[in-house]
């Protein structure tokens, strides 16, 4: 056998490790690519988990931001983001939310009695941050709160402009203004080219379905919590449309907006549910309201005067007037840029006054033979809207004349052609939250008296004739509480009157007519409460103290109580 030379076995060795190292050279070469594209993997890795980052923390701004506009909304009781809702962004609506980045964020607000929860919602889902707030409507006033704006030529709810300056500003008992005759929706308003908003809370009596329907002339669009309810929108006659939406018990907010092109117009609410059975005008005891602009308590649209009396305010949610009970902090408003349309002559006001829109106050607002104005004289910035309202069509036929002699109790509601009450001692007690309809003379004299009972309310409508009250009458004095009663005048150049030592404890709205106060006697006449009327006139020692509660902004601050994260 032929051993190899000492050369090959070198030769040998040498490719061997010549190999081997290309091997290893290899093998390096692999470990390095393998470590490269490890660092290049785990370079886009990261560049993918911040980019994740980002849109999360970008989802994460956009969902907190939308909760916390619903926050603000709900406290400022404001539709900021213009989606006819309070409590809600983009009406939950993720795809028209706000935007932060390549993120959209929506919010809702639910309410379960004064406890809201408001729940963000973004494009990477339901987020886990809802809201608790606890709220409180103490601060509320009876009725919705009214917007009147002038447009040209509406077609439809949708292209007015609800953020304008109102031409109007007012407070309704509920929705329920029937076209008579040439009739205006407000004292000296339009008849035609404009719109109106309602708004408030309407109290839900009991979870479960409730429907609502609107009758309007011309368009018409309801939101309840946000949601549109109704579309009745669009230029035509008397039509009715209904919505159905589920509501659990407790207050909801109610958004109502409509127009007027021309001819006849109407506006009017109605709903039935677990505990309307069957479909009935919605009741102002269902409505309260917190005015984003003050409305003044006293209003005389084409004049306001006051001769030899005086007139100051009190808030009636802290008590009768009286000791610490008496405020400056309320105003009185004529719609009037006449000269001497709001006159103070002798007497005193002891508050501030509002002359029209446009109006130089000096010349509008004067005093006299020592008349004094306490506050401010300012031109307003909307005209004061006193709201004409119809009697409500549902009553039952008129029951005659009623005479009352000695003491009658109203538990039912009533239809009268005239009502007396002036012989010695005669009472006339209310029990329970009533309807009245008066379609003549009221009068009330002697020492007679007008009684509301313990958790009772009346709704006086006046179709016809003249409220008056004279001697030594007394209406609702018993109460002291001029929420209990409300005197709605429904035709043109009917008057109420007081005089003698007379007292009266309540709102009146008397579009189409006046108030006289005529003083003289001792004890004077005295009002307490809330007056808004075409005219309004007091002379020698009568006595007005005004509500200063009524469409009230100062003390309305006191909504939010209560903030917490949930989750």
């Amino acid at each position: 056998m032929n051993q190899p030379s000492t050369r090959s076995i070198a030769e040998a060795t040498n490719a061997s490790r010549r190999g081997t190292i290309l091997v290893g050279i290899l093998v390096g070469l692999v470990l390095l690519a393998s470590a490269l594209m490890a660092v290049a993997i785990s370079g886009r890795r990261e560049q993918d988990l911040t980019m994740r980052r980002m849109e999360s923390m970008r989802a994460s701004y956009a969902e907190e931001a939308a909760a916390q506009i619903a926050v603000r909304e709900l406290v400022s009781r404001q539709d900021d983001d213009g989606d006819f809702g309070i409590g809600s962004v983009a009406g939950g609506n993720i795809a028209s939310g706000i935007i932060v980045g390549s993120s959209r964020a929506a919010a809702t607000a639910a309410p379960a009695g004064t406890v809201w929860t408001v729940q963000p919602m973004g494009s990477n889902g339901l987020s886990n941050r809802a809201a608790t707030l606890s709220l409180t409507t103490s601060d509320y006033v009876p009725g919705l709160f009214v917007e009147c704006f002038s447009v040209a030529s509406p077609t439809s709810v949708m292209l007015v402009n609800w953020n304008a300056t109102p031409t109007a500003v007012g407070i309704a008992p509920n929705v329920n203004f029937v076209h008579i005759g040439g009739q205006q929706t407000w004292a000296g308003g339009l008849s035609s080219n404009y719109a109106m908003r309602y708004r408030g809370l309407i109290n839900i009596p009991a979870a479960g379905l409730w429907t609502f329907s609107i009758t309007s002339d011309d368009g018409s669009m309801l939101w309840i919590n946000g949601s549109n309810v109704i579309d009745n929108d669009g230029i035509h006659t008397a039509v009715t449309r209904t919505g159905q939406v589920t509501l659990p018990a407790g207050v909801a907010f109610f958004d109502l907006r409509y127009f007027q092109s021309v001819n006849t117009h109407r506006l009017v609410a109605w709903w039935s549910g677990p505990t309307v059975p069957l479909t009935t005008l919605i009741p102002p005891s269902a409505f309260t309201c917190d005015p984003t602009l003050a409305v003044p308590p006293v209003v005389g649209v084409t004049s306001l005067s006051l001769a030899g009396s005086s007139l100051a305010g009190y808030f009636s949610k802290s008590g009768a007037y009286g000791g610490g009970n008496i405020t400056t902090d309320f105003s009185v408003q004529t719609n009037a840029t006449t000269a001497g349309a709001l006159a103070v002559s002798v007497g005193t006001l002891s508050g501030n006054a509002f002359c029209g829109v446009g109006g130089t106050p000096s010349t509008v607002i004067t005093t006299s033979s020592g008349g004094a104005i306490s506050g401010t004289r300012t031109a307003a910035t909307s005209r004061a809207a006193v709201l004409w309202q119809t009697a409500p069509l549902d009553m039952l036929a008129t029951s005659g004349a009623l005479n009352v002699t000695s003491t009658t109790t109203i538990n039912t509601d009533r239809r009268y052609s005239s009502i007396t009450l002036n012989t010695a001692n005669a009472r006339l007690v209310i029990s329970g939250h009533r309807v009245v309809r008066c379609d003549g003379n009221f009068t009330i004299g002697s020492n007679s008296t007008l009684e509301i009972a313990a958790n009772s309310s009346l709704r006086l409508y006046m179709t016809a004739g003249t409220l008056s009250l004279a001697n030594t009458s007394q209406v609702n004095a018993n109460t002291a509480d001029p929420t209990r009663l409300h005197v709605f005048f429904t035709a043109a150049s009917l008057s109420m009157t007081m005089a003698g030592s007379a007292t009266f404890h309540g709102s009146v709205f008397n579009p189409g007519g006046g108030l006289t106060m005529t003083g003289g006697s001792t004890p004077e006449p005295t009002f307490f409460g809330v007056f808004h009327g075409n005219t309004m006139s007091t002379t020698s020692t009568a006595l007005f103290r005004a509500d200063a509660s009524f469409g009230s902004t100062t003390a309305n601050t006191n909504l939010l109580t209560g903030w917490r994260q949930t989750q």
